[in-house]
């Protein structure tokens, strides 16, 4: 009886809490009308658009592209130019295909250069040179120069002249007569000219020595000492100094107490570039250069074009 009791409680609870129930009825209205949301409802945002925004201009800049540079050297351009004066009109300039302008170094080449346009001006020239860099700029100093005249038109020929002129024959010219030669000297021939000569003596130079004579000292003079045109200043202890008329550099020697050597142009090219960084553009009072290089003449004026600067060191401090 108590097992009968038991199952019936059993049964009782197990219907209370649907275990062993068929599947519950749910009403249309109460069911959900899709799949949940999850991953399969993301599968179309791949056609959607997806704004982008571009980069400001504000913090960024694209690097410029590099200006076109020729190689420091010797260049010749082949076919003839016409000197032009730039916008300031202080420098003669020619055209290049790969820059805009090559500025034209003063020196007696360009000065003679301008001479030779002035008695035709209608001439260009055909121009070597040696190019330098300067602030970017190229500078071209001039080694030859060559004046080419304007093509000339040809002439027609002439159409009174006689048929019979025109039609004239050329006289045959006989032969020359083939000349003989002689036969080669045998080994006989030469043997018997080699010892019938008579034998060279060995010449000995006599070296005689005068006594020295003491040179007598001479007074400076006032002239100004000028190396001239193309020839070289070497090893020379100078100063730069500021533009004093607003273009050129000043080179001044510094053993010179007496003006003998007047400072001079500096003509721009690299080692200005390097002078002027190592004393500030020339602001640095103590700062001395040992240079070389040579020495241009232009209109009265001379110019220095530097081959080669050391800055002279203080041997007390490195």
């Amino acid at each position: 009886m108590r097992t009968v009791i038991r199952t019936i409680c059993l049964l009782a609870s197990l219907a209370a809490a649907g275990i062993g129930a068929g599947p519950p009825t749910t009403s249309p209205a109460t069911r959900p009308a899709g799949p949940p949301k999850g991953l399969a409802d993301l599968t179309g945002l791949d056609d959607v658009e997806v704004p982008v925004t571009p980069p400001s201009t504000d913090f960024y800049e694209p690097p410029a592209a590099p200006k076109p540079r020729l190689p420091t050297g010797l260049v010749e351009l082949r076919q003839p130019r016409a000197l032009e004066k730039d916008a300031t009109g202080q420098w003669w300039t020619v055209t290049h295909p790969r820059v805009e302008r090559l500025y034209l170094l003063p020196c007696q080449l360009l000065e003679a250069s301008e001479k030779a346009l002035g008695a035709q001006p209608a001439a260009k020239l055909r121009l070597s040179g040696e190019v330098f860099h300067y602030e970017g700029r190229h500078y071209l100093l001039l080694t030859r120069v060559r004046v080419v005249q304007p093509a000339e038109a040809p002439q027609p020929p002439s159409a009174t002249k006689p048929a019979e002129a025109q039609a004239k024959p050329v006289p045959a010219t006989a032969p020359a007569p083939a000349t003989r030669q002689a036969p080669p000297p045998s080994a006989e021939d030469v043997a018997q000219e080699l010892l019938g000569r008579p034998r060279a003596k060995p010449v000995v130079p006599t070296i005689t020595t005068a006594p020295a004579k003491p040179t007598p000292s001479v007074a400076p003079t006032s002239t100004a000492l000028k190396p001239g045109p193309g020839r070289m200043i070497l090893n020379r202890l100078t100063r730069l100094r500021p533009a004093t008329d607003g273009a050129w550099r000043i080179l001044a020697f510094e053993s010179d107490n007496t003006l003998r050597e007047p400072p001079r142009r500096i003509l721009p090219n690299e080692h200005l570039k390097a002078m002027e960084a190592q004393s500030r553009g020339g602001a640095a009072a103590g700062a001395l250069f040992h240079v070389s290089g040579e020495v241009h003449r232009y209109k009265g004026h001379d110019y220095v074009l530097l081959r080669g600067v050391n800055l002279k060191r203080d041997m007390d401090q490195f």
